[in-house]
């Protein structure tokens, strides 16, 4: 069953479910029941053919009757909902409005447009317009069915970073003020911001650990713990940036929280804040790499072109184009586009696939002890890529051109909405 409305996109996405979806639904305990279907794309090729897990919570989901509202058919969904919806789809804010009239906004996002209106006295309204690419059928070069990983796309939303080890720890959001980083055990609770939208979407705050940011004028004190290091994040003032030391328990969880970084096909709607710290600190290391991982990237696409058609890439995209677009987005460093993230992921995954975790890596650890990242040491950028350096190397990339995403935008939104066909 889809959070959204199947017809909207053509793009298919394989679901994971998360507490709290509707605000009819009651909390299921059951685990999946291992049924699994088939997803296929728009065209029908047997080729992109998928299988995603149906899972028991959702045949648990009560139904409810459509609400006609301005000529249109509505469902009734929850704000938390919305805010899911908008995760998985990697949305970013285009615009948002508060008048007299009441409360506008627009979210562009992989699935189409989201818009919402909540004018002065009248329900709250939401849409999703497919992108006009989809009225033209076989024109997308791309694969149609997309894998999406629910509960990943909300806790990277909320800044939170965990592994099957027993960490899990939260990102502080982001700033004017130079600070240092401090960790807080199971302080997530006491923070503000994204823990409201994480207990919201059915997380336990409590269990969480903090990074905490202490504000602490710079330059800061020269009585620092050897093996601290500085590093510039983005202000809230537009066009300034501040500076953050992390000291050195802190910079071991962070480098552990970056190996534990989701692998994703999309890039993330993500907390700006942890996308910050996270981009401050490890891009020296990734700028020596960055080279050679596109090379390696370009070539795998010329070497397994006929892999790649088969996964559901148009044929003239892998053999003409598709070998720069992987390159150039590398080398970038930075973007917006969901189709080039895809290109790069899905052509890494060739490389990796038979990795028993891509969840998981050693790569920043191992960085981290053989030199300083925030120095850049060269020798770095002549060893090989192994196979976990090239799974870090692309949830980095992924981290680079993913969107930032107000967490506190529920803030503007009624506990309920109406979601119009």
């Amino acid at each position: 069953m889809g959070i959204f409305h199947p017809q909207a996109v053509e793009h298919r996405f394989e679901i994971r479910p998360i507490a709290t979806l509707f605000p009819v639904a009651e909390r299921s305990q059951g685990p999946e029941d291992g049924t699994r279907r088939q997803v296929s794309g728009q065209d029908g090729r047997s080729d992109v053919v998928g299988t995603s897990k149906v899972a028991s919570t959702w045949s648990n989901t009560p139904t409810q009757r459509l609400t006609l509202h301005r000529s249109a058919a509505c469902a009734a969904i929850s704000r938390t909902t919305l805010i899911v919806m908008l995760a998985m789809t990697n949305a970013r804010e285009g615009f948002r409005h508060v008048g007299a009239a009441g409360y506008r906004a627009s979210y562009p996002s992989y699935g189409g447009l989201w818009t919402i209106e909540w004018p002065i006295g009248d329900l709250a309204i939401v849409r999703l317009s497919p992108h006009d690419i989809l009225a033209a059928p076989g024109s997308d070069p791309y694969p149609p069915l997309l894998h999406v990983r629910v509960d990943c796309c909300v806790e990277m939303m909320a800044g939170i970073l965990k592994n099957r080890k027993g960490l899990c720890v939260a990102f502080p959001g982001r700033k004017s003020s130079s600070a240092v980083l401090r960790f807080q055990k199971n302080g997530y609770a006491g923070a503000h911001g994204s823990r409201h939208l994480y207990n919201m979407a059915g997380g336990v705050v409590y269990p969480v650990d903090l990074l905490a940011r202490i504000d602490t004028p710079y330059p800061f004190p020269t009585t620092e713990s050897e093996g601290t290091v500085h590093i510039e994040v983005p202000s809230l003032e537009q066009g300034r940036s501040v500076w953050m030391s992390i000291p050195p328990l802190e910079r071991g969880i962070l480098v552990q929280a970056m190996d534990s970084i989701p692998w994703n096909t999309l890039s993330w709607s993500l907390h700006r804040g942890m996308r910050d710290i996270i981009l401050g600190f490890g891009k020296p290391c990734m700028d020596l790499h960055r080279a050679q991982l596109a090379d390696m990237l370009r070539q795998t696409v010329k070497e397994e072109s006929k892999t790649l058609v088969a996964r559901g890439w148009a044929s003239d995209m892998v053999l003409h184009h598709m070998p720069d677009v992987v390159h150039s987005t590398v080398m970038a460093g930075r973007g917006d586009s969901g189709d080039a993230v895809r290109a790069v992921v899905d052509t890494a995954y060739l490389l990796v696939h038979a990795a028993c975790n891509l969840d998981e890596t050693h790569f920043w650890r191992d960085a981290d002890t053989a030199c300083s990242l925030a120095d850049g040491a060269q020798e770095w950028a002549v060893l090989p890529l192994s196979t976990d350096t090239i799974v870090a190397l692309t949830k980095f990339m992924v981290i680079e051109w993913s969107q930032e995403m107000d967490y506190q935008m529920y803030h503007d939104l009624p506990m309920t909405l109406l979601i119009a066909s």
